[in-house]
């Protein structure tokens, strides 16, 4: 197990510690949604404090054991290591909301939306930071038929897909200080967006292939 890897899990273990240590002194009911200027709007039973820890776990297993799926044959590199830092990066991001609720159960008032849209934004842009380091594979970066064809083609398009996921991140982050409603417009309308522009590019760039190959 490496440092990074061991830190996580130590995060983790360190955080069902606390939720345990802390669950007898929640009340009844804790919030479980929020509208989108921040205000809790829904309120469930307190076991539901235990979920996005679950979830973390949960999702730290699985991500293992695809990694260990996608690297047993071949060198894909960076790969690895960058496939780890996104695997890190949502995995701390999910602890934080944890975090969050059992701030927000203990009944201090924060504005849980702008707080979750901020994270988001960091998430967005620290992905996006690594995209263009994601050597070619079937499993994950920006995968379509054209791009898994065409190494010069999956290059382009993962630092496509980089620049736009960084430039996302940093309008959510931007938005969330100003208009918490904006912000999740933002980011529907970017996951929108990033799928569509990344498939019509590296489609015009088989195009653009072809056309020389054409000519020579």
């Amino acid at each position: 197990m490496n440092k990074a890897k061991l830190l996580v899990w130590s995060l983790i273990i360190g955080l069902a510690v606390i939720t345990i240590s802390l669950y007898p002194s929640l009340p009844a009911s804790i919030p479980s949604h929020w509208n989108l200027k921040g205000e809790v709007d829904s309120y469930g039973n307190k076991n539901t404090v235990f979920i996005f820890l679950a979830v973390a776990i949960i999702l730290m297993i699985f991500m293992d054991f695809v990694q260990k799926k996608i690297f047993k044959k071949g060198d894909l590199g960076d790969s690895k290591n960058v496939y780890q830092i996104i695997e890190y990066t949502i995995i701390i991001y999910l602890l934080s909301i944890q975090v969050l609720i059992l701030i927000l159960a203990k009944g201090i008032k924060l504005n849980a939306s702008q707080i979750i849209l901020l994270g988001l934004g960091v998430v967005f842009i620290i992905i996006g930071n690594y995209n263009s380091r994601i050597k070619q594979n079937k499993f994950f970066g920006v995968r379509t038929s054209w791009t898994l064809s065409n190494k010069h083609i999956w290059r382009k398009t993962q630092l496509l897909g980089g620049y736009v996921l960084v430039l996302t991140g940093i309008i959510i982050l931007l938005s969330s200080f100003f208009n918490n409603w904006v912000g999740f417009i933002i980011l529907g309308v970017s996951v929108i967006v990033i799928v569509l522009t990344t498939t019509v590019y590296s489609y015009r760039l088989v195009k653009i292939e072809k056309a020389k190959e054409d000519k020579s």
